[in-house]
């Protein structure tokens, strides 16, 4: 999911996972996807959901800032959830090249 969500940002795939699907409309409209509160959602929805719209928001502030090398110095945490992305990718690369 986090991989989906770094794709769509970067225009690989057409369409958001729905845990950054889900993330975005409770930001918008400030309600969850399920009737209830947080404890009526599924098990672990709401944690897919921060994590893919953590990785949302640290990918598209990165291409609105047209890859500034300044703006890593000055949005480390953003950046580190950038990097852990390319390793992952990396990590997935290597295991289907053995």
């Amino acid at each position: 999911m986090i991989l989906a969500v770094a794709d769509y940002v970067e225009g690989e795939i057409d369409a958001p996972p729905i845990e950054l699907k889900y993330a975005l409309q409770a930001k918008n409209f400030g309600a969850l996807p399920n009737d209830g509160g947080l404890r009526n959602q599924p098990v672990g929805l709401m944690i897919r959901m921060s994590a893919a719209l953590n990785v949302f928001q640290a990918f598209s502030a990165f291409k609105s800032a047209g890859f500034d090398p300044k703006w890593i110095k000055n949005n480390s945490e953003s950046w580190n959830i950038i990097s852990e992305v390319a390793i992952l990718r990396k990590n997935i690369d290597d295991r289907k090249n053995m």
